[in-house]
């Protein structure tokens, strides 16, 4: 996942990756074997000029002028409603705040993961669909306007743009209660839908659809949002026993990123109360898999999760404070070889690299009071070839030798898009 998140710079985020399953396996359809198929493992060297030149073909795939439109109107938006005098209840106001963050989040950092935010039963757009009324910026003030059927903002944007942002649901609709401390309803409408046009043309639509079974405890919720050409898709598909994510990210048709994750377990849409404090009980195996540009995919396998969490927080009880080392150093191990993460690329059945963690002294002091020094461990991400050479992701992506253009391209890319949202 780490090396996902390096090579794809902007376009992974906090996205799951996905597997086929098989433990140790050649990662499914792009590294099986056949005619035309290469079985050569690259060195060390040669894996940083091929991540480069994938990594600089995923840039190019991004113009932030693409979505200055969206990313302005939704900047001036929350500084209107802030500074504005927006008469809205509390609750209404932080969930459109919230859905139009996930919105610029997509967008603005080509986010695939906060696809996730609409598909959740607690989705900021389901709450803010909920309410209704049309509500006008005009010098300086909020004005509102009785609806029956959607919650509208119309405002003009710091440049004299014109702005209608709308939130809207149909179809039936499930109520239930959530189990918290304060106990929670939740209402999920079979279609909701949140749109922003900009003097006229719709430059943001995000629809998502969802087919809801009360008695069987399962769902299948899929979100789809379009922007000038970008296209991001999630579908969540959930029952008590086993859970899929698929993900995509595609511009003008040509595939960025996609990525699948699944999950089995039991009573996962139907937990009891000892697994809300437990959670790890609901959960057995899981694989994933990240597809980068059709180039590059990445496969990770966890055989059993509850076994992992509990092992990792039995190292935890084990240790006290003073033996930070001991404790990080032998996490690391258990989750070496329970979770298996492999890069391939997609002309070749070879495995290139494995994922993996490390134990570092992140910082150390002496303490007067009990006379000794007192070290802080943490864990970091490594990467380890066919050569068995390790490197940390650190020292491997030093910007300094091999990959300094590459950033600093990534990170003006990145500035360009921030500069739509200063407010943010």
């Amino acid at each position: 996942m780490a090396v996902a998140l390096t090579v794809c710079m902007t376009a992974c985020g906090d996205d799951p990756v996905s597997g086929d399953g098989e433990k140790g396996g050649n990662g499914g359809d792009g590294g099986d074997g056949g005619e035309g198929v290469s079985e050569e493992v690259l060195t060390p060297a040669e894996n940083k000029v091929k991540f480069e030149r994938i990594a600089s073909d995923v840039l190019a795939q991004f113009t932030p002028s693409d979505h200055e439109a969206v990313l302005t109107a939704i900047n001036d938006f929350a500084d209107l409603a802030d500074n504005g005098g927006l008469e809205i209840d509390r609750n209404v106001y932080r969930s459109v705040i919230a859905m139009m963050n996930s919105m610029a989040d997509v967008c603005g950092d080509n986010n695939l993961g906060r696809m996730m935010d609409f598909t959740r039963a607690g989705s900021d757009l389901y709450r803010a669909a909920q309410y209704y009324g049309i509500y006008t910026y005009n010098n300086g003030y909020w004005t509102k306007e009785e609806s029956d059927s959607k919650l509208e903002f119309r405002f003009t944007t710091y440049d004299e743009r014109s702005v209608v942002a709308t939130a809207t649901t149909s179809g039936s609709e499930v109520t239930f209660w959530r189990a918290t401390d304060d106990g929670e309803e939740l209402a999920v409408p079979e279609h909701a839908k949140a749109s922003i046009t900009v003097d006229g043309k719709m430059v943001c639509a995000v629809n998502v659809d969802a087919q809801l079974n009360a008695s069987a405890k399962s769902a299948i919720v899929k979100a789809d949002l379009d922007a000038s050409g970008y296209t991001f898709n999630c579908t969540v598909n959930a029952t008590s026993s086993k859970a899929t994510a698929d993900l995509a990210l595609k511009k003008n048709g040509t595939n960025i990123i996609s990525a699948s994750a699944e999950v089995n377990g039991q009573r996962m849409t139907d937990p009891s109360q000892s697994d809300e404090d437990n959670p790890q009980n609901l959960f057995n195996s899981a694989n994933s898999r990240v597809n980068i540009l059709d180039d590059a995919y990445i496969t990770a396998y966890c055989s059993n999760i509850k076994e992992l969490v509990d092992e990792l927080d039995a190292i935890d009880d084990k240790y006290d404070w003073t033996q930070d080392e001991l404790c990080y150093k032998e996490q690391a191990e258990v989750i070496n070889n329970s979770v298996i993460m492999t890069l391939y690329y997609t002309n070749s059945s070879a495995a290139q690299a494995t994922l993996g963690v490390q134990a570092y002294l992140d910082y150390s002091y002496f303490d007067s009071y009990y006379n000794q020094n007192i070290e802080y461990w943490e864990h970091e991400a490594i990467i380890t070839f066919a050569d068995e050479s390790k490197y940390s992701l650190d020292e491997y992506f030093d910007d300094d030798v091999t990959f300094g253009n590459l950033i600093d391209s990534y990170e003006e890319l990145e500035n360009q898009y921030s500069d739509y949202l200063s407010y943010f």
